[in-house]
């Protein structure tokens, strides 16, 4: 497998669980082991680094890659994205939710490859039915267009997506990678 060495890994891990009882979703287990450890296991032996935004429980997450928390509460996902890739050593970043264990490195180098072939800022995942605004590769140099965005008021990662000239990658054929664990129930299967 080659490393993707310019690429930070950042996992989003911020969210409150409000769908889980406010349980930290990321550290939950499935199939044995916790959300974000399905997630590390592929994107650490792939990616430069590995970020993960979070806003409680940072030693367990420690566990897993730099804890980034929040620089200001209550902005959502891209509050956390914007304190990683300030944080990011390399010139792109892939960002995925911590609850979709499904991930495989296709998704990343597909990503990756887009963005290079296109020479484009951002790529998102397309999973055939719509896009997937978590799943995304972009430009660390980016941080500061998000900022931006939240300074203005901006909270939404589809809006800000909206915004850019992002190009959605098909990934049709990896749609299982999405499915993010929402209810209880999901965990058990």
């Amino acid at each position: 497998m080659t490393r993707l060495a310019n690429v930070t890994a950042i996992i989003l891990c911020g969210g409150q669980g409000r769908r889980m009882g406010g349980s930290d979703k990321p550290l939950m287990l499935h199939e044995g082991r916790r959300l974000i450890e399905h997630i590390a296991d592929i994107v650490a032996p792939l990616c430069g680094e590995v970020l993960i935004s979070a806003n409680r429980n940072e030693d367990t997450y420690r566990t897993f890659g730099e804890v980034i928390a929040d620089r200001q509460p209550d902005r959502g996902p891209l509050e956390g994205m914007a304190a990683c890739l300030h944080r990011a050593q390399t010139p792109w970043a892939f960002v995925c939710p911590g609850d979709a264990p499904g991930l495989s490195t296709d998704v990343v180098r597909r990503l990756y490859q887009t963005a290079i072939n296109k020479s484009v800022k951002v790529t998102v995942a397309h999973d055939g039915s719509r896009r997937q605004h978590l799943h995304l590769l972009l430009a660390t140099e980016l941080a500061d267009a998000i900022d931006d965005y939240l300074g203005s008021g901006g909270r939404s990662v589809h809006g800000w997506l909206d915004s850019r000239e992002a190009a959605e990658v098909n990934m049709a054929d990896l749609s299982g990678n999405f499915v993010d664990l929402d209810q209880p129930g999901d965990l058990d299967k």
